[in-house]
């Protein structure tokens, strides 16, 4: 096997190694989501597996979700498809941060039509992860809080404070100010 060959196996779900310097981690309620993901449509979004070591390189959120639906569901994913890989270390810490790093953002004329559409035709809107329960979901506020204007700061001597209402709302925040190249500092107050 290759640097760069992958290939899809079996392995027992106890044997993936989730390891300990993965800096990545989601809310309890993204963690809800998540299974809520997996209970409705399954497992299929296999999790990438170093064979040198079994350490979990992408999919460490999945795997938790996993174990803990495993438990719930009396084995039903004792054996799970995983995407094998052969890394020395440092490139799977690298491809650990990278695979949760590299990402996009949403059209939101797109997004909004879409989940529009979605609701009108009675779907369940916590399945697409812009609901926080299973009330109904509204709709102009997500559109809102895409839509919105980042404020332009053109001279490196001033700073603004932002006060978000959750650490989803930060994130969100921080790494599209980061995006746009602003020097941004998360805090907690």
């Amino acid at each position: 096997m290759g640097k760069y060959d992958m290939r899809v196996v079996k392995m027992e779900l106890k044997d993936c190694v989730s390891p300990d310097y993965n800096p990545r981690k989601i809310s309890d309620l993204e963690f809800e989501k998540l299974k809520h993901s997996i209970r409705t449509y399954g497992y299929n979004d296999p999790i990438i597996v170093n064979q040198r070591n079994n350490h979990i390189v992408a999919g460490n959120q999945r795997h938790k979700a996993l174990t803990e639906l495993n438990r719930e569901n009396h084995g039903k994913y004792k054996v799970i498809d995983v995407v094998l890989v052969d890394l020395p270390l440092e490139d799977e810490k690298s491809f650990n941060i990278g695979h949760n790093k590299i990402g996009g953002e949403f059209d939101p004329d797109k997004l909004e039509k879409l989940l529009k559409e979605l609701e009108q035709q009675g779907y369940d809107m916590t399945l697409t992860g812009f609901c926080d329960d299973l009330e109904d979901v509204d709709l102009s506020e997500i559109a809102d809080e895409l839509e919105e204007e980042m404020p332009i700061i053109s001279d490196p001597q001033y700073m603004i404070s932002v006060k978000c209402d959750n650490q989803n709302q930060q994130d969100m925040l921080f790494e599209r100010l980061k995006h746009e190249g602003y020097n941004v500092k998360a805090m907690k107050y």
